[in-house]
């Protein structure tokens, strides 16, 4: 086929001084806007191919109908396809019946996190884990007796899932990254323009386009090596905010994305040895691109709030500065352009977080009456703000002594 690109021409991608800026061109093609989360994206499923350890996880977070399978379908087609499982619903058990390295370098996604909620102790223990093993008992098909039967599977795997859920289990988010789409009016007119291009004279060029795209990077994706390894000569050199236990746990999530970042750019580095095992180095540059990344995306991880709750409390912060009266859910819905029913869940999550105080309960014929409650929202931005890791600039200035 005229659109495919074959192993030169990847190769010669891959030793393309502007490899990243590259990429970014490439995912625009394929997916509106969501430049960060689409990048990220796009990491987590290239660490499938790194050492235990360095591997990426992410759960998409969004409404209905604000693309997350679109976003990560788009990014599963620019990987070989023998290299990713995709999966709708998944039995507690499923993952440890697999033969013992089905899942070995693979990216695996759940559409939708509740076809795998009794998946949870699996998939959280393949993500961080080398393998995972079962036990089971079994009768032996010669005595009739019953006997113990092992089975070990191994990773390590990249991982994706979708959710509308706004709640991650503890042990899963100290584990994954959480990626919040946009959903606003204005993302929803950029969809729309590129939906009308899709049905019009551009749609062959579009096509075309987006052909080669998922060639060229099937190609590339194929030549890179999961034997090397990547060491980051300046880690010790990184601060990173220890106000919690899951810091232990985030501070590693932006060490694999540094890794992952250089391991793109594995064929403009010098593969060195140490004791038989190959490596690369990451650069400073590395650690500019995962940082721009990784500074947003670990605000709202370690946000109390999901995204949307977070919207709608700026929304009524913005609103109630010079306000000493209460409002309700009518003033609420002006200030965000949104739907009434649409603010009934976030705002009962609100009021159970305690950052609105309900003055008026909304009895029969009566409206539920709030108040912001500025003080506890001043105190948690003090203790809780992801404040203290390492710039660019910082690390470039102990870099260079």
């Amino acid at each position: 086929m005229e659109n495919m690109v074959d192993k030169t021409g990847a190769i010669n991608f891959l030793k393309d001084p502007n490899l990243y800026s590259k990429i970014q061109d490439d995912l625009d093609a394929l997916i509106v806007e969501e430049k960060r989360v689409k990048l990220l994206a796009y990491l987590i499923a290239t660490s499938r191919k790194q050492p235990y350890g360095s591997t990426l996880a992410g759960t998409f977070k969004g409404g209905s109908s604000a693309g997350k399978s679109y976003l990560t379908g788009k990014i599963m087609s620019l990987i070989p396809q023998d290299e990713v499982i995709d999966i709708t619903n998944l039995s507690a058990k499923a993952l440890f019946y697999h033969d013992e390295h089905a899942l070995e370098h693979k990216l695996i996604r759940i559409c939708e996190r509740k076809g795998c909620n009794s998946a949870d102790y699996s998939i959280r223990n393949l993500i961080s884990e080398p393998y995972i093993t079962s036990c089971t008992v079994v009768p032996d098909k010669e005595t009739g007796k019953f006997r113990n039967q092992a089975t070990k599977v191994y990773g390590p795997i990249a991982y994706f899932d979708t959710t509308t859920s706004t709640y991650t289990h503890p042990e899963n988010a100290t584990r994954l990254f959480e990626l919040y789409l946009t959903d606003s009016p204005e993302q929803t007119k950029e969809i729309n323009k590129r939906q009308a291009k899709m049905a019009g004279i551009e749609c062959f060029a579009m096509r075309e386009k987006e052909a080669i795209v998922i060639s060229r990077h099937q190609q590339f994706q194929r030549l890179l090596r999961k034997d090397l390894m990547v060491i980051i000569p300046y880690a010790e050199l990184i601060e990173f905010p220890p106000d919690s236990l899951r810091a232990r746990r985030d501070f590693n999530k932006l060490l694999n994305v540094i890794k992952t970042v250089a391991f793109l750019h594995q064929f403009q580095r010098e593969a060195k040895n140490h004791n038989g095992q190959e490596y690369i180095e990451a650069t400073l540059d590395d650690y500019k691109y995962a940082y721009d990344i990784a500074q947003e995306t670990f605000l709202e991880t370690l946000d109390m709030l999901d995204r949307r709750e977070r919207a709608i409390l700026d929304a009524i912060e913005r609103n109630t500065k010079d306000r000493i009266e209460p409002f309700d859910r009518n003033d609420i819905s002006r200030w965000t352009k949104t739907n009434k029913s649409h603010l009934v869940q976030p705002l009962i999550n609100l009021e159970q977080k305690e950052y609105l105080l309900v003055l008026n309960s909304g009895g029969l014929g009566q409206k539920r009456l709030y108040k912001y409650n500025a003080e506890l929202i001043h105190e948690e931005r003090r203790r809780f703000g992801f404040k203290g890791l390492t710039t660019y600039e910082e690390l470039k200035t102990k870099i260079d002594g």
